[in-house]
Formats: structure tokens, C-alpha cells, sequence
């Protein structure tokens, strides 16, 4: 036999959580790993969302997407990871929550008011629509520089997973409004 069957601990950190619960077991203790709280809300949300996921709706090809496919899509990891947040194991993340009400054709806010919070918070910090503000203030050359930086900024934001329709919205009101006005 080239190698002995040794029933020894390998040479580690003795401070690891690995190494810790492997001890604890060895002494038949229960171990202890250190878990992060979840916020309180996370339970209503898993229940809300969970019953929006049962009545998903249907795809292209007929059937329901499943778990494992839903995370490959919007690569949100594997199908365990998908039935973590389902069933409150893990706290919604915002781009899970987008990731969900996107193939669930609902709103945030029917499964989850603290991410539909957040996410309200993130549009009025967008730095286009300050920018959008004091349009009118600048020289009609500058305006149409800020249309074309608007407009990359809009296509941008179209095919991200993270722009709202308030967004895309005020985007294509500048844009509007920027189109609109004569070139000097």
C-alpha cells in the first residue's frame, strides 16, 4: 500500500470554520457555524415569492422554466442557490429580485417592499437625470454633446438587467426633448 490511512486532522489553520466543525463533531458535539442573520423580512418575502414562482408563467416551448434553468439565465449560481431565496434560506439580493420579477412579469414590490424600497432609492440617485436637470442651462452645442452621451447611456441602460421602465423613461424624454431642439 503506497499510502497509510491515517485518521489525523490535516496541517490547517486550527482557526477555520472546516477545521472547527470538524472537531466539534469528533467530540460528538453539535458544532456551531456562524450564521449571518437575515433581516426580518426575509420569510414574508420568501412566502410571497415562492407563491408567485408556483405560478410562474409559461415559456416559449411550453413548460415552466425550472430552478437550475432560472439561475443559469440570469446567472444567479445553481438550482440550490434558486431555492435558498424561495425558501428564505437566503436573503433576496437586488439583482435576484430583478432576475425574478423580470421572468415573473411582476413588479418587486408584489414579493419584496424592501428591495422595491431600495431600488426607488437608486433611481433618484441616477447621475443622468441630474445631469438631465441642468440641460437647459447649457450652451446648444453642449446640449447636443449630452444627447449623444444620453443616448449611449439609454441603449447602455436598455440592455442592462438593472434598469427600471423610470429610467429607460426619463431617457427617452431627454433624448425627446434634446432631438427636438435646433442645432445653431
Amino acid at each position: 500500500m503506497l499510502l497509510r490511512n491515517v485518521n489525523s486532522l490535516p496541517c490547517c489553520d486550527a482557526t477555520s470554520v472546516a477545521i472547527q466543525w470538524h472537531m466539534a463533531r469528533v467530540k460528538g458535539k453539535k458544532a456551531e457555524t456562524p450564521r449571518p442573520s437575515l433581516p426580518p423580512e426575509v420569510p414574508e418575502e420568501a412566502k410571497a415569492l415562492l407563491r408567485l414562482w408556483e405560478q410562474r408563467p409559461v415559456g416559449e416551448d411550453g413548460e415552466q422554466i425550472s430552478q437550475m434553468n432560472f439561475g443559469l439565465k440570469y446567472d444567479l449560481g445553481s438550482q440550490g442557490n434558486i431555492g435558498h431565496y424561495l425558501h428564505g434560506r437566503q436573503a433576496l439580493n437586488l439583482r435576484a429580485a430583478i432576475a425574478f420579477s423580470k421572468e415573473l412579469h411582476r413588479p418587486i414590490a408584489d414579493f419584496s417592499r424592501r428591495l422595491a424600497t431600495q431600488l426607488r432609492a437608486l433611481e433618484l440617485s441616477d447621475p443622468v437625470l441630474d445631469v438631465v436637470e441642468g440641460i437647459g442651462k447649457l450652451p446648444d452645442a453642449d446640449q447636443h454633446q449630452v444627447l449623444d452621451f444620453i443616448s449611449y447611456r439609454f441603449e447602455r441602460a436598455h440592455e442592462s438587467l438593472f434598469a427600471s421602465g423610470k429610467t429607460l423613461q426619463h431617457y427617452l424624454q431627454m433624448i425627446q426633448r434634446l432631438k427636438r431642439t435646433p442645432k445653431k
